[in-house]
């Protein structure tokens, strides 16, 4: 190899690591704070349902049982709302982190891969190595789709459960 190739690939190594620490040091920083502090958002907002709810219904005269069911149904629908949010905000920090570390193992990949191609002697011995990193790549981008996917349908189950676990619709609380 030449000075200057050497001298690129120094570069392009301290490049790289630099790269990788801070997208380390991001993740990182991500996982201690989380992404969102949603969950104390939402209870602010329950809380500024059921007080309107009560302005509502002294404005406009709900009182006695109907006012009372009204009151409550409120209550539980801006608990299930609540519960429904903070399920979801808890899933987009996990896909969250996941994408960073997808992406952190993806930019190693990819330096490994430079080397492999700064490595090759001929231009066959270039393509062979290129069309190898360009199935990898895709190899790596499906399983990483399929993980995320996963997640996501996990996520909207989850919310799903934790919803129908709060709501009770009005035609059972009539009985």
């Amino acid at each position: 190899m030449t000075t200057q190739s050497n001298s690129a690939r120094a570069q392009h190594e301290r490049g790289a690591d630099q790269f990788s620490e801070a997208a380390k040091a991001g993740a990182d920083k991500l996982a201690e704070n989380g992404i969102w502090p949603v969950p104390a958002s939402m209870e602010q907002a329950v809380r500024r349902i059921g007080e309107a709810t009560e302005r509502y219904n002294r404005t406009f005269g709900f009182s006695g049982e109907g006012g009372v069911r009204l009151l409550a149904q409120s209550r539980q629908h801006a608990e299930a709302m609540k519960q429904c949010g903070t399920v979801l905000t808890k899933a987009f920090e996990e896909s969250s982190k996941t994408w960073m570390e997808m992406i952190q193992d993806q930019w190693e990949r990819n330096r490994a891969g430079m080397d492999r191609l700064l490595q090759a002697k001929t231009v066959h011995e270039f393509g062979t190595i290129h069309g190898d990193l360009v199935r990898e790549n895709l190899e790596h981008l499906l399983r990483d789709s399929r993980v995320i996917a996963g997640q996501s349908i996990r996520a909207a189950e989850d919310a799903a459960k934790s919803f129908a676990a709060i709501t009770v619709p009005i035609s059972d609380k009539k009985a």
